[in-house]
């Protein structure tokens, strides 16, 4: 036996474990029981604090016994992730459509300085003092949103590619639900209390960056599993639980509101939020590269000592912000390009075109055909079936296109960016179309051929990823939300105010939201036109593609990236 028996005599008080144990104490497997160990020093190489320790066992029971729900097939995790986007994007319909019809009806009492209990009837709240107020409530609430956003968007996407997209998942729903709670806790007291105090719950997104991370992570997740050939078909495959969530939950918000109450949804909205962490702890870590391994080897900025927890606090602060710069420079040195910088504007204008086709739109049937909020959503159900046909039909065209023995012939990307093009051109048309829309009619009829243009986001994202290595959609895709937030500030608020001075102005003016858009539309169109095929990458470059400094990307500049 004392043959077998480790050595510890000379061990501090205070070492590590065994560096032949695992985390548990247990004996190695390939533990020699000649070999003496010891344990090292506080600050000697190999020193971990039992604090780091004690979150390493954790980790390991936590794993060894949650039951094995994982999926394993990409086209499994493919179509989990357009669950749990499918579902994120009905929440947050089904919420905002509740919370519209509330926030408006606090206004209008507000206005009309009446208690709360005493009810109001919805007609009388589409004057123009209420209908103003609340178009910029929501504008400024976009563009509180997108600060926060810009402040922890790049953040999350550098800690996705550091700790795993995983667990960057479950933090961005987890402040998602906080801030969706805020609102309602508010509006729950029978006491006055301001209404603009609802703007707080926009910050609490700072708990894992909100919508935008969520989004970035699940695309992100895709991308990771995909090849250039599926990319595009998998994007399009997470986009149709959107659509599907926008045939669904506005329909189902408003039947419940007009049945019941508005305050139903929001309950069905929080009885969703258990199953939603149970799908996202079903999905596997799809982050396999571990970004600037060969430089992390000469890096000596203590990043990784830093996570284990090895550094005092003020040395981990420290080599994280070095850190930090460091991956934000990086990512800065992706976009370089002048086809990746116009691949950015559809992002850009995202915001603008989202509050113009859901609150905008909401209010503009409302305050100009008689529609109650309850009504208006279903308007969106027929609009819904449609953009499912077009999601439907769109991987056959898609296969007709590159098709070698067809016609066209396209390669991948040429594809993407024809598609996009084609979107881009619809949805204007649409847009123009609504804006001098006379009747409800008229109205549909542009959000029937708006709906056949409905995919240029999927699209967008397929084409922008093309330019950039596999390694690096994380950070590009951090990127692309630092863009959307920026955008926030030229669509919220800017369309509510068209929509406050058409309301003044009157006549063909009163269509001014959707101008605005349909102006942004175009040029997103005119972009897409300028955009080139990225070459691949050259034998030589894919041979030294290890060495490869953040500022190259491994991909042969196009002739018209060249200055």
């Amino acid at each position: 036996m004392s043959h077998h028996r480790i050595n510890i005599e000379g061990a501090p008080l205070l070492g590590d474990d065994y560096s032949d144990t695992d985390d548990d104490g247990y004996l190695s497997p390939h533990h020699d029981p000649d070999v003496e160990t010891t344990r090292p020093w506080i600050g000697e190489p190999g020193y971990r604090s039992p604090a780091a320790r004690a979150r390493a066992r954790w980790r390991q029971r936590w794993t060894d016994r949650l039951p094995r729900l994982r999926v394993e097939k990409p086209i499994h995790t493919i179509i989990i992730l357009a669950c749990i986007k499918g579902f994120a994007i009905m929440s947050a319909l089904m919420y905002m459509v509740s919370m519209f019809r509330l926030i408006e009806d606090a206004f209008c009492h507000e206005h009309f300085d009446k208690p709360f209990s005493e009810p109001i009837p919805e007609k009388e709240c589409k004057g123009e003092a209420v209908q103003s107020r609340l178009a910029f409530l929501g504008g400024i609430g976009m563009v509180i949103g997108a600060i926060v956003g810009l402040i922890a968007a790049f953040p999350y996407g550098i800690l996705a590619d550091k700790w795993g997209r995983r667990p960057v998942l479950l933090l961005s729903y987890f402040g998602i639900i906080l801030s969706f709670s805020f609102g309602p806790v508010l509006l729950s007291f029978s006491v006055p209390i301001s209404i603009w105090l609802m703007l707080i719950g926009s910050t609490l997104t700072l708990i894992g960056g909100g919508v935008p991370v969520l989004i970035n992570t699940i695309y992100s997740m895709a991308s990771d599993i995909s090849t250039e050939e599926t990319r595009s078909s998998n994007f399009l495959f997470l986009g149709v639980g959107a659509v599907i969530a926008g045939l669904v939950a506005p329909a189902t918000a408003g039947y419940l509101m007009q049945t019941y109450s508005p305050w139903l949804p929001l309950k069905i909205v929080f009885s969703t939020v258990p199953f939603m962490f149970l799908a996202m702890l079903a999905l596997p870590e799809t982050l396999r590269i571990k970004l600037g391994e060969d430089d992390d080897e000469a890096d000596d900025d203590g990043y990784e000592e830093a996570l284990r927890g090895d550094l005092p606090l003020g040395a981990t602060l420290r080599n994280q912000v070095r850190s930090g710069l460091k991956e934000l420079r990086s990512a800065f040195a992706i976009i370089k390009g002048r086809n990746i910088k116009l691949c950015l504007l559809p992002p850009l204008i995202g915001n603008a075109m989202w509050s113009a086709g859901t609150s905008i739109l909401s209010q503009y049937v409302s305050k100009y055909y008689g529609w109650t909020l309850a009504e208006t959503t279903y308007l969106m159900s027929p609009l819904g079936v449609v953009n499912v046909l077009v999601l439907a039909g769109l991987p056959w065209v898609s296969a007709r296109l590159v098709d070698p023995q067809g016609r066209y012939r396209l390669s991948g990307f040429k594809k993407d960016l024809l598609l996009l093009r084609v979107a881009y051109t619809v949805s204007g048309i649409a847009l123009l179309i609504q804006a001098v829309s006379w009747n409800i009619v008229v109205l549909f009829i542009g959000l029937f051929i708006g709906t056949l243009g409905g995919v240029s986001a999927p699209l967008a994202r397929a084409v922008i990823t093309d330019f950039v290595d596999k390694k690096e959609t994380s950070r590009l895709y951090a990127v692309i939300s630092i863009v959307e937030m920026l955008g926030a500030f030229i669509g919220g608020p800017v369309v509510a105010a068209a929509f406050t001075i058409g309301m003044e102005k009157g006549g063909v003016l009163r269509g001014l939201p959707f101008f605005y858009a349909a102006i942004l539309c175009f040029c997103a169109l005119g972009a897409m036109l300028l955009v080139c095929e990225p070459k691949k990458p050259s034998p030589s470059t894919v041979a030294d593609t290890h060495s490869l400094a953040g500022d190259d990307l491994g991909y042969e500049s196009a002739p018209e990236d060249e200055p």
